[in-house]
């Protein structure tokens, strides 16, 4: 049976309706996975070093994605929620289409900007040219890339999440079989790699845009519209958390990181951060995900101001995020030794590894927490309180490895995160119980 916004979400209801969110989400985080296993064992460990110093800088310039899908979401699934869904339609039009335009005006510039990004993610002589090859190719995606990212939380407001699960399947399908095509049979290197990962975005962004404008059964549709410089602020002001947190931030700490790791243990252990960001990726996308799939809902009831409803959204929400947190350690903890053994297989490579995803898992205790306090803000409307703790989570990882990596090296770059993480934990929920303004916040 269809789960609509409207419902009253018990724990089984919940899971169900997220579920394609979670695994949207993994699936876009596979675009870099896949990428890095193909070069890794089939180019070198070089090459597998320069996809991972490249691919931050690429994503930053795509987070625009994200601000458009969670921002958007927010806005039309609450005006949905105020029974208003002419104007849902109309913001949902003026939004998408601001998207698009900064996201191809971001591509051009970045494509012009490309070896200063690469300067700046501390690219070394060693991986210079592989890195600027691969970033050169990714940055005709990023339209792409943006489409697909925001079209993947806009179909959870469009009470569509099953097709956009669909979709992302299929991008990650076209991804992986191209990858085997251009790496394996052609011999294309790194290139063959960044080619596949746009074939995949233009699969991911063009497949939604066209069932938008084809289907006259949707929740959403594309209308007329004009401008409404108070949505588009709405809009920045609900998003840009999730454009900071999943974009932003974490690319601008991989690059951080990078630089103290090349520092400390060369390639080698820029090689072995490839794979536990790799690792990451998926455990973050589950919480991610859980968080931007309950968020439409959150943002529904929001509108219709069903306080009742919203307050068993919150107590749900938790349990199950605890419930991945304890599981994402244990599997981390259990997987680390095969997870690191699919990248690489150079004996201290393989070490850094294994020692890194151990430790550095430690922060899924915590990061479940602040991660969906920090969507459920933005879906409250509360941009405020959500990009603070994002700037927060951040400011902190930055800060704890500038202290902890000269004390205790590379260990200590591994357990900022953690660190970081427990802090972050703490000051969301102090703000999420000291939030006088919503009384149905309060436990």
């Amino acid at each position: 049976m269809k789960i609509q916004l409207s419902d009253h979400f018990t724990y089984q209801h919940l899971m169900r309706f997220s579920l394609p969110s979670i695994v949207m989400v993994v699936m876009v985080f596979l675009y870099t996975i896949v990428d890095g296993l193909f070069v890794a064992n089939l180019v070198s460990e070089n090459a597998f070093a320069a996809v991972n110093v490249a691919s931050p800088g690429i994503y930053i310039f795509t987070s625009i994605g994200h601000l458009i899908g969670t921002g958007g979401s927010a806005v039309v699934a609450r005006t949905l929620g105020e029974g208003k869904r002419q104007d849902a339609c109309r913001y949902f039009t003026m939004i998408t289409v601001t998207g698009y335009l900064l996201a191809a005006l971001l591509g051009v510039f970045g494509f012009c900007m490309v070896e200063h990004v690469m300067r700046l993610a501390g690219a070394s002589p060693e991986i210079w040219e592989e890195c600027v090859e691969y970033s050169s190719i990714l940055y005709a995606g990023v339209p792409f890339c943006v489409m697909q990212s925001s079209f993947s939380k806009l179909m959870v407001a469009m009470e569509k999440p099953k097709f956009g699960l669909g979709v992302s399947i299929a991008a990650g399908a076209t991804n992986v079989v191209l990858d085997y095509v251009f790496i394996a049979l052609f011999d294309w290197g790194v290139a063959g790699a960044a080619w596949a990962t746009v074939a995949g975005f233009m699969v991911g962004g063009c497949i939604p845009l066209i069932y938008v404008l084809t289907s006259k059964k949707l929740t959403l549709r594309f209308v007329r519209t004009k401008w409404e410089w108070r949505i588009l602020r709405q809009t920045a002001s609900y998003g840009i958390s999730a454009m900071f947190t999943n974009s932003l931030a974490t690319y601008v700490c991989m690059m951080v990181f990078n630089h103290h790791i090349i520092q400390l243990a060369g390639e080698t252990g820029a090689a072995a951060y490839g794979v536990i960001t790799y690792v990451d990726y998926v455990f973050i996308a589950v919480f991610n995900g859980f968080s931007l799939g309950v968020a439409p809902v959150i943002s529904y009831h929001f509108g219709a101001r069903n306080q009742g409803e919203l307050k068993s959204l919150l107590k749900k929400s938790f349990v199950l995020t605890a419930a991945l947190s304890v599981g994402s350690v244990l599997l981390a903890q259990l997987g680390a030794g095969a997870a690191s053994a699919a990248f690489v297989t150079n004996p201290e490579t393989m070490r850094l590894s294994v020692e890194g995803i151990r430790l550095y898992s430690l922060m899924y205790l915590f990061c479940g927490v602040s991660i969906f306090i920090t969507n459920y803000f933005a879906a409250v409307s509360n941009g405020t309180a959500s990009f603070v703790l994002a700037v927060l989570r951040t400011a902190l990882r930055i800060a704890f490895v500038y202290l902890l990596a000269p004390l205790w090296g590379l260990t200590g770059v591994w357990l900022c995160v953690v660190f970081a993480d427990l802090v972050t934990a703490a000051a969301a929920s102090v703000w999420l119980r000291a939030d006088r303004r919503r009384p149905l916040l309060s436990m």
